[in-house]
């Protein structure tokens, strides 16, 4: 393989309604022997408030530093290029794409697409941890030395990524392989970018069409199983959900809170003893035929 490895992070001035406003993307590349080729700490003018939290734990610039750097536009092209031609890879990286990807929306730029690799769940699948863990409390676990590193410095977070999966590599299951081979290993580790950014697309959509409705207290909820939303186009879907809302009633995503549930076939009746009169009971299955009819009442 020809490509090189990019290990990258990004730290955000804030994340107010949850969107990151990126103020440092740093990266480390290097060859398939983790030797090191660049590394670089590209900081950005967020353009934006900072959150206090930011600046008292996490910052380890000074916030003048940022007032004659490039906003995120300048370095799109340079970002965009350094992740498609080189093999990326992050911590909890879903986190990293999702913020460069709401600066793409906030300055009209085009969806940064570059499938990832995350080393933190690598480890969690390689040691079996129920739970992931943090950046420095594996890089501690393992012994690998931080202490020339800056916490929260983009491009020591994405070397100390690079350091994590060097060890990772040189375990006695997978020493004998090259990175390659070992990341090969773990596709389920790797990000599906174009996936995630419709997902979050759909989810952004989605906030906005329930702001436009006051719920009322008691309104019945809608639940629509995976097979029916998996059948209709992500569009379709919004018109649907819209449509719920519009007709008073309230969609969502937990089976358990719904009085309606929209599946493909309903369940054959089985004579039986009268339910008890239990909220479990009070759902009812309804095809999507039947959810137009009670929609459009």
């Amino acid at each position: 393989m020809d490509k090189n490895l990019i290990f990258f992070d990004v730290e955000c001035a804030n994340n107010f309604s949850g969107t990151g406003k990126i103020y440092s993307f740093g990266y480390v590349i290097t060859d398939s022997q983790f030797n090191i080729l660049q590394k670089d700490d590209i900081l950005i003018n967020p353009n934006t408030r900072w959150d206090w939290h930011v600046v008292k734990n996490i910052l380890v610039y000074e916030k003048d530093d940022f007032l004659d750097k490039p906003t995120f536009a300048s370095v799109h092209h340079k970002v965009r290029h350094l992740l498609s031609e080189n093999i990326p890879l992050g911590f909890a990286v879903l986190n990293d794409i999702k913020h460069i990807n709401d600066e793409c929306v906030r300055y009209l730029l085009e969806p940064i697409i570059a499938d990832c690799y995350d080393v933190q769940y690598v480890h969690k699948k390689l040691t079996g941890a129920r739970e992931p863990s943090g950046l420095i409390k594996i890089a501690r676990e393992l012994e690998i030395d931080t202490s020339h590193f800056s916490e929260h410095k983009s491009c020591d977070d994405a070397h100390i990524t690079m350091l994590i999966l060097k060890y990772i590599c040189e375990l006695e299951p997978v020493k004998e392989l090259d990175v390659f081979a070992v990341l090969d290993m773990f596709k389920c580790s790797k990000i599906n970018t174009k996936q995630t950014l419709s997902q979050m697309n759909f989810k952004r959509q989605l906030k906005e069409i329930r702001s436009g409705y006051k719920l009322k207290r008691g309104t019945k909820k809608v639940y629509i199983t995976k097979d029916v939303e998996n059948g209709l186009e992500q569009d379709a879907l919004l018109t649907l959900i819209s449509r719920i809302y519009k007709r008073g009633f309230d969609y969502t995503k937990k089976r358990q809170d719904a009085h309606f549930i929209v599946v493909l076939e309903k369940a054959p009746k089985v004579q039986s003893e009268p339910p008890p009169k239990t909220k479990k009971a009070m759902r009812k299955e309804i095809t999507l035929a039947e959810l137009d009819t009670m929609l459009q009442k």
